[in-house]
């Protein structure tokens, strides 16, 4: 019995089904070892899902870029400005002179927390120096806090009222009007 020769068209469609097959595993696999539990992390323990517009903001506590506890719900009943970005992140690095310059004007009335999702210690303190930020920033190595705020992506600005209750969300670059709008919408200014 003579075998019938598969066209050229359909071996392609073949190779490309499992090529994309492949691609497909290997995101999947690299995402379950990114958001795996890490036991006895050093980084960060955090307690919440989630987030939404009305509700509790997940709580957490951190160590900060000095090896200072930070624990969010000790904010003396401040607001809250949570950036969620990066090093690598280019829009994060354009926006940051802007939070740093609101930090200088509203830091006595607003906690800005830096989070830097699936970033070193090392790699933030050396971001945190060139740029001049003084803002408190925290190394989210094993992203359990952008997790918990379900960052999807960067960068991310959660603001959170006096009563610990998520007021905004937004993804992307704010404008210099636009943050400031939102801190208004928090009682600061």
């Amino acid at each position: 019995m003579k075998a019938v020769p598969i066209p050229e068209w359909l071996r392609n469609v073949i190779v490309l089904l499992v090529a994309t097959a492949c691609v497909i595993a290997a995101v999947i696999a690299v995402d379950q070892v990114r958001h795996r539990d890490v036991p006895g992390s050093l980084t960060s323990t955090v307690r919440g899902t989630g987030v939404e517009v009305g509700s509790p903001a997940p709580s957490f506590t951190a160590t900060d870029l000095d090896g200072m506890p930070f624990d969010f719900d000790e904010r003396g009943g401040r607001p809250a400005w949570l950036v969620f970005n990066a090093t690598w992140c280019t829009a994060c690095r354009i926006e940051a002179p802007d939070i740093q310059a609101l930090h200088e004007e509203f830091g006595d009335e607003v906690t800005i927390i830096g989070v830097y999702v699936d970033d070193s210690t090392e790699g933030v303190r050396e971001w945190g120096r060139t740029l001049g930020l003084t803002y408190t920033q925290i190394a989210d190595a094993d992203s359990s806090i952008g997790q918990a705020y379900d960052v999807l992506g960067l960068p991310a600005h959660v603001f959170v009222d006096a009563q610990g209750m998520v007021a905004s969300v937004s993804t992307g670059v704010l404008s210099p009007e636009q943050m400031r709008d939102k801190l208004e919408e928090i009682g600061v200014g």
